[in-house]
Protein backbone atom coordinates (compact mmCIF):
# COMPACT_ATOMS: atom_id res chain seq x y z
CA UNK A 1 0.00 0.00 0.00
CA UNK A 2 1.22 3.33 -1.08
CA UNK A 3 2.07 5.95 1.93
CA UNK A 4 -0.97 7.78 3.71
CA UNK A 5 -1.86 11.08 1.63
CA UNK A 6 -4.49 14.01 2.38
CA UNK A 7 -6.79 14.72 -0.20
CA UNK A 8 -8.33 17.57 -1.28
CA UNK A 9 -12.39 18.16 -0.98
CA UNK A 10 -14.33 21.14 -1.88
CA UNK A 11 -15.55 22.74 0.68
CA UNK A 12 -18.11 24.34 -1.26
CA UNK A 13 -20.63 23.59 -4.00
CA UNK A 14 -19.10 26.53 -6.39
CA UNK A 15 -15.73 24.94 -5.58
CA UNK A 16 -16.99 21.42 -7.11
CA UNK A 17 -17.65 22.99 -10.25
CA UNK A 18 -14.31 24.74 -10.88
CA UNK A 19 -15.29 28.24 -10.15
CA UNK A 20 -11.45 29.19 -8.94
CA UNK A 21 -11.89 28.87 -5.33
CA UNK A 22 -8.97 27.12 -3.68
CA UNK A 23 -9.70 23.59 -2.16
CA UNK A 24 -9.54 22.34 1.34
CA UNK A 25 -7.38 19.82 2.26
CA UNK A 26 -7.85 17.30 4.61
CA UNK A 27 -7.11 13.29 5.26
CA UNK A 28 -8.08 10.60 3.60
CA UNK A 29 -10.24 7.41 5.84
CA UNK A 30 -8.86 4.45 5.96
CA UNK A 31 -12.28 3.40 3.77
CA UNK A 32 -11.53 6.20 0.98
CA UNK A 33 -8.09 4.86 0.69
CA UNK A 34 -8.89 1.37 0.71
CA UNK A 35 -11.11 2.22 -2.21
CA UNK A 36 -8.23 4.38 -4.03
CA UNK A 37 -5.62 1.93 -3.81
CA UNK A 38 -8.46 -0.99 -5.46
CA UNK A 39 -8.73 0.80 -8.28
CA UNK A 40 -5.01 1.66 -8.84
CA UNK A 41 -4.72 -2.15 -8.45
CA UNK A 42 -7.12 -3.21 -10.80
CA UNK A 43 -6.01 -0.77 -13.71
CA UNK A 44 -4.40 -3.17 -16.08
CA UNK A 45 -3.13 -0.25 -18.59
CA UNK A 46 -1.30 0.87 -15.17
CA UNK A 47 0.41 -1.77 -13.60
CA UNK A 48 2.80 -0.65 -10.33
CA UNK A 49 6.21 0.13 -11.34
CA UNK A 50 8.77 -2.02 -10.41
CA UNK A 51 11.53 -1.40 -7.73
CA UNK A 52 14.30 -1.36 -10.77
CA UNK A 53 11.13 1.05 -12.99
CA UNK A 54 12.10 2.90 -9.85
CA UNK A 55 15.29 3.23 -9.31
CA UNK A 56 15.92 3.87 -13.11
CA UNK A 57 13.57 7.36 -13.22
CA UNK A 58 15.56 10.22 -13.98
CA UNK A 59 14.38 14.22 -13.57
CA UNK A 60 11.95 15.86 -16.18
CA UNK A 61 14.71 18.37 -16.75
CA UNK A 62 16.95 15.63 -17.33
CA UNK A 63 15.31 13.77 -20.28
CA UNK A 64 13.33 17.11 -21.75
CA UNK A 65 15.92 19.73 -21.02
CA UNK A 66 14.39 21.68 -23.78
CA UNK A 67 11.06 21.65 -22.83
CA UNK A 68 11.89 22.04 -18.85
CA UNK A 69 13.89 25.32 -20.08
CA UNK A 70 10.52 26.75 -21.53
CA UNK A 71 8.25 26.00 -19.06
CA UNK A 72 11.12 27.63 -16.95
CA UNK A 73 10.80 30.57 -19.45
CA UNK A 74 7.08 31.19 -19.29
CA UNK A 75 6.73 30.63 -14.93
CA UNK A 76 9.64 33.49 -14.93
CA UNK A 77 8.12 36.02 -17.46
CA UNK A 78 4.25 35.52 -15.95
CA UNK A 79 3.08 38.59 -14.13
CA UNK A 80 2.76 37.63 -10.49
CA UNK A 81 -0.23 39.98 -10.40
CA UNK A 82 -1.79 38.68 -13.60
CA UNK A 83 -4.81 36.11 -12.29
CA UNK A 84 -3.85 32.30 -13.13
CA UNK A 85 -5.13 31.07 -16.13
CA UNK A 86 -5.88 28.00 -14.35
CA UNK A 87 -9.08 29.49 -11.86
Amino acid sequence: MLPRRAAFRPSAPSQRQGKGRPLTRYPLTDEEEAHIQAGIASDPDKPALTDAQLASARPFAEVFPELAASIRRARESRDPAAPNPAD
